[in-house]
């Protein structure tokens, strides 16, 4: 009876495409083997030997992008992350809350820090009283 291994986490099933690789290598090896030419066919007048090891400088940056993954991340995820976190939003995030308990605390302290010192009328009090009429009048109504 032929014995097949299923694996326990069906997320790191990855879909073959191409000689067993996923489209995502197939891809990137693609890309290094297309960009490695350009130095190869250079250098191959030159020397084979010259010729080969830049090919493969080239290609091995692609293949290690390719091939890369920790922690469920590719390297290409972990590079756009990285230069998010370093690069775009700022180095310093303070802390910052908006408690409405705090503001009123702060509000009740200031209203008896207010009490506390006593508030007089002024003279420009006084004029918009009388304007909106809503100063007391010296004269009492009898019922």
């Amino acid at each position: 009876m032929p014995y097949v291994q299923i694996p326990r986490d069906l997320n790191k099933v990855k879909e073959k495409f191409l000689f067993g690789l996923p489209k995502r290598q197939v891809l990137y090896f693609g890309l290094g083997a297309g960009i490695g030419l350009i130095p190869f066919f250079l250098l191959i007048e030159h020397n084979v030997s010259a010729a080969v090891t830049g090919l493969m400088l080239c290609i091995m940056p692609f293949g290690f992008v390719g091939m890369y993954s920790k922690n469920g991340l590719t390297c290409d995820k972990i590079i756009v992350l990285w230069i998010k976190a370093n690069l775009i939003r700022p180095k310093i995030r303070p802390y910052k809350t908006e408690n409405i308990y705090v503001a009123m605390e702060e509000q009740a302290y200031l209203e008896r820090e207010v009490k506390r010192i006593g508030y007089k009328k002024g003279v420009k009090d006084k004029l918009i009283e009388a304007i909106e009429g809503t100063g007391k009048s010296k004269k009492r109504k009898r019922k």
